[in-house]
């Protein structure tokens, strides 16, 4: 059963008040919803697709399904993902300043934020790190922010997508220079011409995504291109609020993942 259908019948029993109900109350009937399920497997076909694992989603049927959370950790709605990629949130719930996360945060180490659950799961397969869903990204912002006001020892990144048509627009990239001014560092994969000539002959698409990198280079260039960041981050200012610069250096925590 695709997303698209399993909402549509879920959607059908609460059709009379999703749009009288408020996001408290979405939250509610998202967190009855997510002890239901069962933990997802890792045989199915989106995450075999992009060789990823589950960490931590649940399954109904075919769905796939990721728990919004806000800075509370309290459930705000659902995301399903159907075999094919394709997403949709649960109605009437919060997204904004919502998001997942991979592994534990922990003082001196590096906190990754990027869009898509496949790419934070490549991340955090190659680096170990907590790596942060923001969902959509236009929200960006509002989770960073979040996680500043909670965060105070650990080291910003912010993983995007490629960019290369530079078509972001002028108000998401005004967004990207004040998250690297609160202390986030902003990087995005780069693709040779012969792995952007396979995703071109083998989906007709351009590769943008940290799982694109993946699947087109393999994790040791997913590592290779995460690795400068030990280079680079101590010649970067980071915020007062984040602590002393000393930190946990990316490279170690890959020798986990050899």
């Amino acid at each position: 059963m695709l997303v698209d259908d399993y909402f549509a019948k879920d959607n059908r029993k609460y059709k009379a008040t999703y749009y009288v109900n408020s996001q408290f109350s979405m939250s509610i009937e998202a967190r009855k919803y997510w002890v239901k399920l069962a933990e997802a497997d890792n045989n199915h076909q989106f995450l075999k697709d992009r060789k990823i694992e589950a960490f931590g989603l649940r399954q109904n049927e075919k769905v796939l399904f990721l728990p919004a959370r806000d800075g509370t950790g309290s459930i705000t709605t659902l995301m399903g993902i159907a075999p094919d990629g394709r997403s949709r949130f649960m109605k009437g719930g919060k997204v904004i300043g919502s998001s997942y996360r991979i592994g534990d945060v922990r003082p001196h180490e590096y906190v990754f934020f990027c869009e898509d659950f496949a790419s934070a799961a490549t991340i955090h397969m190659a680096t170990q790190a907590a790596v942060v869903v923001v969902l959509a990204n236009w929200n960006f912002m509002p989770v960073v922010k979040c996680y500043q006001h909670n965060l105070k020892t650990g080291l910003m990144i912010m993983a995007d997508a490629a960019d290369p048509d530079g078509e972001r627009d002028l108000n998401e990239k005004s967004a990207y220079q004040v998250i690297q001014g609160m202390g986030c560092k902003l990087i995005r994969p780069m693709f040779k011409e012969e792995m952007v000539s396979k995703s071109l002959a083998d989906r007709g698409l351009v590769p943008t995504t940290w799982n694109d990198l993946l699947l087109l280079g393999g994790m040791e260039e997913v590592k290779a291109q995460l690795f400068t960041l030990d280079v680079q981050w101590p010649a970067s200012p980071v915020a007062p609020a984040f602590g002393p610069r000393k930190f946990t250096p990316l490279s170690k925590l890959m020798e986990k993942t050899a």
